[in-house]
């Protein structure tokens, strides 16, 4: 992987969320791309589950001379199974979760690949999308760009969100880039959720500054998936060129269970997806001790003891994720 690719760079796809799904995924598609400059083709798609199939909803590619037949087939994109199995990883390599890829996968073999990478990116709800490449080797992620690519996961999947919010275009509140409040309906005029509003604003400059090239692991970290767990900022622009930040409600949908709050259903829900505490932090815009406080609550509430009690409780635990749960932090 290249050291200077632009890492926000696919942040900021994932929240042009005008125009259809398919312009949407080719953003986001062109602009990871360079990530791997090896990689034989690059792919991206939306899907949905329910509790008998799958349906592959949008597709877009940078084909790289192979025909879109091949590298459907090569990435798995239509493949139900393998994509049930694994929703729940933030970031996966097929070399992690198939002791013979290429065997696992022998269409790989179309596309002279050996492994692949998908970027899940995916919430409590049915959606999700998926950012895959073909890899021409075997491959392994240092724990560092992991975590990196995990955190883009979260802004993919609030872009995802966006999408069907985008009819109602309605905004909470209004900031100056450097991060005044102009406007705030009820919900952000609170003082501590200007606050909130105004250091997000800020962070979220930096980041598409100068950090974005200099450091972008820090670049990532401090434009984090929401503000207050409640909204996504997004640019825009008047007739004049003045730029603005608005912020739109983008939360996550909370699964029902009886007695626990919102938040807490909303917590409860990453983690049945198996997302440690620290990456629910980041999706949700908060801190991982509200994390755990919230897990603690809802265990207090439900009478269980552990995180996995906690979701076979609720009944949101899928048996192929035990695993995992069992390890989470």
């Amino acid at each position: 992987m290249r050291r200077q690719f632009d890492f926000v760079n696919v942040i900021e796809a994932a929240y042009r969320v005008e125009g259809g799904n398919e312009a949407w995924l080719q953003g986001i598609v062109d602009a990871a791309g360079p990530a791997w400059g090896s990689a034989r083709a690059v792919a991206a798609f939306i899907a949905e589950f329910d509790e008998q199939r799958a349906t592959f909803r949008a597709f877009a590619a940078d084909l790289r001379g192979y025909p879109e037949v091949v590298v459907r087939e090569a990435l798995a994109l239509d493949d139900a199974h393998i994509w049930r199995r694994l929703r729940s990883f933030p970031v996966a390599l097929l070399s992690d979760h198939f002791a013979r890829p290429v065997d696992e996968r022998p269409r790989l073999r179309s596309v002279d690949a050996r492994d692949g990478f998908g970027l899940i990116a995916a919430d409590p709800g049915p959606r999700f999308a998926v950012l895959g490449f073909a890899l021409p080797r075997k491959t392994r992620l240092a724990a560092g760009r992991r975590e990196l690519w995990t955190r883009l996961s979260a802004h993919m999947a609030a872009g995802l969100r966006l999408r069907s919010l985008v009819a109602r275009d309605t905004a909470e509140a209004v900031l100056a880039p450097d991060g005044s409040v102009l406007h705030a309906e009820i919900a952000a005029k609170p003082a501590p959720m200007r606050e909130e509003l105004r250091r997000a604003a800020l962070a979220i400059d930096r980041a598409r500054g100068a950090l974005r090239r200099s450091d972008a692991d820090e670049a990532v970290e401090i434009w984090q998936g929401l503000v207050a767990g409640r909204w996504s900022l997004l640019e825009r622009f008047e007739s004049d060129g003045r730029r603005f930040l608005i912020a739109r409600r983008n939360d996550p949908a909370a699964r029902p269970a009886r007695g626990l709050s919102t938040r807490e259903r909303q917590v409860a829900g990453y983690a049945a997806l198996g997302h440690s505490n620290k990456l629910i932090a980041y999706e949700l815009g908060i801190s991982v001790s509200s994390v755990n406080t919230h897990l603690a609550h809802a265990q207090a509430k439900l009478r269980v003891r552990s995180r996995l009690e906690l979701i076979n409780a609720l009944g949101w635990l899928d048996a192929e994720h035990l695993a995992r749960q069992a390890s989470s932090d």
